[in-house]
Parts: structure tokens; sequence; C-alpha cells
């Protein structure tokens, strides 16, 4: 039986301030959008991010300068914003695909070791796959030129133009 129904949507994008000494404030987790774009998963960012905030505030609590919060700032970035900040530009990349295009990429993921790389690669932080998944768009014409229009897509969309995510394709 259910009991209750919580449901909410998921922050992407890079908050712009997660710390404030002067109220004493750490922001973890979704409230501090530490959440990997690809997947919408967090759990690992927010127990890294939650373990430094632990840190950062005990020694703020311990010395009494709560200056020390605005480092847990910082250091969360230089951990993980890159990594956020590249989740993102996959993410929208991958709403300018359609189903299709999609379907199109994995299929070929099928065929080729890529699959293999890419399930063995590190899902916390999936950047670095990216140059084994470049190598073999590289090996594969057809997806070069999928990629290419969606690219061209996505960099019109970024100029302003007034294309939609959501629009036909």
């Amino acid at each position: 039986m259910l009991l209750a129904l919580n449901a909410g949507a998921i922050p992407l994008g890079l908050r712009g301030r997660t710390a404030s000494a002067e109220r004493g404030v750490l922001l973890v987790g979704d409230a501090a959008c530490q959440v990997k774009p690809i997947s919408g998963g967090g759990v690992f960012y927010a127990l890294k991010c939650g373990r430094l905030a632990g840190e950062k505030a005990a020694e703020a609590a311990l010395s009494g300068d709560f200056s020390v919060l605005s480092e847990y700032e910082r250091e969360w970035r230089r951990l993980l914003g890159g990594e956020i900040s590249f989740g993102l530009r996959v993410h929208r990349l991958r709403c300018m695909l359609t189903d299709a295009e999609f379907e199109q990429i994995f299929s070929c993921f099928k065929h080729s070791d890529l699959l293999r790389k890419v399930s063995g690669g590190d899902m916390d932080f999936p950047s670095v796959v990216l140059l084994d998944v470049l190598r073999e768009f590289l090996r594969r014409p057809s997806l070069l030129k999928l990629t290419a229009k969606s690219v061209l897509r996505y960099v019109k969309f970024l100029l302003g133009s007034n294309y939609s995510l959501h629009s036909k394709r």
C-alpha cells in the first residue's frame, strides 16, 4: 500500500552561492545543484560535498572563525565544478538530438568495444571517457555526420535563435 508520494524537479546547473560565512550556511546536494546532469544522480556528489561541508563547519566551530566556510565553495567547485559543467554541455546536446538520432548513436555502441569502455568508466566522473567516445565517432562517418548536425543545432540554440529544445526537429 502506498502511504505517500513525494516528487520534485532535479536541479541542474551551477548554483550561484552555496556558502555564506555571514549566515553560517553551507548548501549540499540538491540544494547546491550538486547533481550529475547526465544521469540526474547525485549521491556521490552529496557525500563528497557533505564531508567537505562537515569539515569546514567543524573547523569554523572550533576556531570561531566562520570565514573558513567560504573555503567550502572554492573546494567543492574545484573538485566537481568542471565535471558538472561538462555534464551540462552533454545534457544540452542530448536535448538537441531526436529520439532516432539518440538510438542511432547507441546502436553503434552495441557493435563496438566502446560499450565496454563506457561501462567500465568512472560513473562519477564521466568526462574521462570522452576521448574514447570521440575516437569512436571519428571512426564512424555516419555518427560524425549525425553529431555535426546536432552540434550545429546546439550552436544555433546557444546563439539565441528561436530554436526550442522541444520543437520538431
